[in-house]
């Protein structure tokens, strides 16, 4: 709620603005920075505006659902270990779900850790800790089920960096097409050569309005 606040004030902020600041390469930034295609719309640059905003819309379309499809698999995943290990997923960590993919039970798991030192975590013989595959096939089959619901949780955050990189292409792009006849033209520096009467020349600097 508070971002959402945040977010409807600057809007109003930039709604309300001079038309010099509406109209200048950075008012045009922030503006498609915040919304892609804002200030191509303002700007009377539509197909560009369009473009913007239906990438927006895809890519989170795609982060929803992407987002959707992994908390089915990993319900899945949970699922299929309580069926086919009798584990109990409630409560647990990805070390959990890890080794639960990596060892046939948690005997197997802690016979390991105690030949890599004392030091290591041990799951111990808690009813709510252990687990034990019915077959090799299961576990794998575990693997897969879990690989597959964290590929679309990658996927879902692969989208909001891209995302992000729409924002700064239509901020940019918006900048660099600003209408520049609403503000001031900053005064241009550029030297120039003279030549005096005597034999003697150089350069200048010379301010142009």
């Amino acid at each position: 709620m508070r971002l959402r606040a945040l977010f409807i004030a600057i809007l109003i902020v930039f709604s309300g603005s001079a038309p010099t600041m509406a109209a200048s390469p950075f008012g045009a930034f922030i503006r498609s920075l915040l919304v892609p295609g804002w200030a191509q719309y303002s700007n009377n640059q539509s197909h560009a505006a369009t473009r913007f905003l239906l990438a927006e819309g895809l890519l989170w379309s795609g982060y929803f659902g992407m987002t959707a499809v992994s908390s089915i698999r990993e319900e899945n995943y949970r699922t299929y270990a309580s069926a086919h290990a009798g584990a109990s997923p409630e409560g647990k960590g990805g070390v959990y779900f890890d080794d639960l993919g990596f060892y046939m039970s948690q005997q197997q798991h802690d016979l390991f850790a105690l030949v890599d030192g004392p030091d290591e975590d041990l799951y111990g013989d808690q009813s709510d800790n252990t687990w034990e595959w019915d077959q090799d096939a299961s576990r794998k089959r575990y693997r897969r089920l879990r690989n597959s619901a964290q590929s679309a949780e990658r996927s879902a955050l692969f989208a909001t960096g891209l995302v992000v990189v729409n924002h700064l292409v239509a901020a940019v792009h918006a900048a660099r097409t600003a209408d520049s006849d609403g503000f001031a033209q900053a005064p241009a520096w550029r030297l120039e050569p003279f030549a005096s009467r005597s034999i003697t020349q150089g350069l200048s600097l010379v301010r142009r309005f």
